[in-house]
């Protein structure tokens, strides 16, 4: 049988890295040493990025799980608990830091949008960056709208707003409260929910059958 106890990990055809099985039920991830050494390597995660923009290359190894980067090879119990702790602050925190204020709009649009059709499943792995050149990040194009209050009696948000997870609690006040605590301009905020609304109810009249 194939010894499968070391993965290489690629990025666009080009390997970057390993996954290493070790004693213990550990699992480590390491970058490779062109990969850290290349001063115009593309963008594997923000997840890899410190504070000053360089590249995180000491990991730790991991017990029992795979890092968190690779927690989509995980099942959904597993990827549920490792992102406990997301909320929808933390998403706006790093668009706003890593993207700008038009990736921004565009994700106060569609959890607005999400919450207007009852989608309970809006949860962090719904929410993900692409590099279209490589390295600068951008928020990815929407996926999996679906009103989940059709068939799960589930009226909660996937992650906390706020103060609350209840679609029903999502106001210009709890928006308002996203954007201090997110450290967005709050016009920004508060413009793109009242157009999102306007536009859902226009739309929803118009496709409303005559009487």
């Amino acid at each position: 049988m194939a010894d499968v106890s070391v993965l290489d990990v690629a990025l666009n055809r080009r390997r970057i890295g390993t996954l290493t099985l070790l004693p213990g039920d550990q699992t480590l991830f390491a970058f490779d040493e062109a990969y850290i050494d290349d001063g115009e390597r593309p963008t594997l995660s923000l997840s890899f990025k410190d504070s000053l923009g360089g590249l995180i290359s000491d990991q730790r190894p991991v017990r029992q799980r795979v890092p968190l980067f690779f927690s989509n090879l995980l099942p959904e119990r597993p990827l549920r608990e490792y992102h406990e702790r997301a909320s929808y602050r933390n998403i706006a925190e790093v668009l706003w830091a890593e993207t700008g204020a038009e990736d921004v709009a565009e994700y106060i649009r569609r959890l607005v949008f999400n919450a207007l059709i009852g989608n309970a499943d809006m949860h962090i792995k719904n929410w993900s960056l692409i590099y279209p050149d490589g390295r600068q990040a951008a928020l990815s194009p929407g996926y999996d709208f679906v009103p989940t209050i059709a068939y799960l009696a589930d009226t909660n948000m996937a992650l906390t707003l706020g103060r609350s997870k209840a679609m029903t609690d999502l106001s210009l006040d709890q928006l308002s409260y996203l954007a201090a605590k997110a450290r967005l301009p709050e016009k920004l905020v508060l413009d793109t929910a009242h157009e999102t609304v306007q536009r859902f109810m226009g739309d929803r009249s118009a496709s409303a059958p005559a009487h």
